[in-house]
C-alpha cells in the first residue's frame, strides 16, 4: 500500500513563531537572520517524501504496528517544533529542498544515481555549496532527533516490545535513505 505525504503532516505555519524561537530566530539552511524573505515557510527538514518512501518500504506484519509508527511520526516527531522544523524562503523550501528531495528519490527508485550525494541535488537546483552543506547536516540533526524519540512516542501510544522493535525497523528504513543520500 502507498501513503501521501499528507498522512505525515500536520499544518506547520501556525509555529513559525515557536519555531524562529528555536532557531535562534534565523534559517539555518541560510543562516539569513529572520525577516530576510519575502515569503517564509515552515520546512520539514527530513522531508515528508522520505519519511513517506522509508514508511512505505518497511515490511511490517502486523498493521497495528505500522499504524502506531505512522501516528506517532504524524502527532509528535516529524511536526512538533524542534530540529525538524525550520523557517526558510518559499523558493528555498519548495524549488531547491523539495525538488531535490523528489530529485533524488526518483533516482533513487531507478537505481540511477551512480557517484551522486544529495549535495549534488541541491546544488542542480541552485544551492550554494554552504547552504547545501547546512541543509545535509540539519537532516543529520533531524534523524538522529528522530532516532531518539520515535520509539518512546510510539510506546507511549501502544506497549509491548513488537511495536519499539517496528520503530526499530522504520528508523532502519530512514537510515538507509540517508546513508544512500550521502548526508552523513
Amino acid at each position: 500500500m502507498v501513503t501521501s505525504c499528507e498522512d505525515f503532516r500536520k499544518s506547520v505555519t501556525k509555529k513559525k513563531d515557536k519555531v524562529y524561537a528555536f532557531r535562534k530566530d534565523k534559517d539555518v539552511y541560510t543562516n539569513k537572520k529572520r525577516g530576510s524573505f519575502d515569503k517564509e515557510e515552515v520546512d520539514h527538514v527530513l522531508e515528508l517524501q522520505i519519511v513517506r518512501d522509508a514508511y512505505d518500504n518497511w515490511v511490517e506484519k502486523k498493521r497495528t504496528v505500522k499504524n502506531t509508527v505512522k501516528y506517532a511520526l504524524r502527532d509528535s516527531v516529524v511536526n512538533e517544533v524542534g530540529p525538524n522544523l525550520n523557517v526558510t524562503s518559499m523558493f528555498m523550501n519548495r524549488n531547491v529542498k523539495e525538488n531535490a528531495v523528489k530529485d533524488f528519490l526518483k533516482d533513487y527508485k531507478h537505481d540511477d544515481i551512480d557517484d551522486r550525494e544529495f549535495v549534488d541535488y541541491l546544488r542542480d537546483r541552485k544551492a550554494s555549496r554552504a547552504d547545501s552543506k547546512r541543509i545535509a547536516k540539519c537532516i543529520v540533526k533531524s534523524y538522529d532527533y528522530l532516532e531518539d524519540t520515535l520509539p518512546d512516542e510510539v510506546e507511549s501510544l501502544k506497549s509491548g516490545s513488537q511495536y519499539k522493535e517496528g520503530a526499530a525497523e522504520y528508523l532502519d528504513h530512514v537510515h538507509k535513505l540517508l546513508v544512500r543520500m550521502r548526508v552523513f
